[in-house]
């Protein structure tokens, strides 16, 4: 929490809650609180695992899976029918 970079949070404007938006976040004493009062236990990640999970997060909002019919095999290894 403490390297939270406020500039990348996507808000939308909203004039009476603009000004509360980061409250707690620039208050250090509630995000002790926060921090203590959390039952995620902290994991660690190599460089790489962070890389894979940034790149799977991309793929959730990827224009490119909006449509993925193009993708649909034209028959199954099994023989199984093909959902309609």
């Amino acid at each position: 929490m403490e390297t939270y970079d406020q500039s990348q949070a996507a808000l939308p404007s909203r004039a009476d809650l603009d000004a509360l938006d980061f409250i707690v976040m620039n208050d250090s004493a509630r995000r002790g609180e926060i921090a203590t009062a959390s039952e995620i236990n902290r994991i660690r990640i190599r460089r790489k695992e962070m890389g894979y999970l940034m790149d799977f997060l991309a793929s959730l909002t990827d224009p490119a899976a909006l449509d993925m019919r193009a993708n649909v095999p034209k028959r199954l290894p099994s023989g199984l029918p093909l959902a309609n």
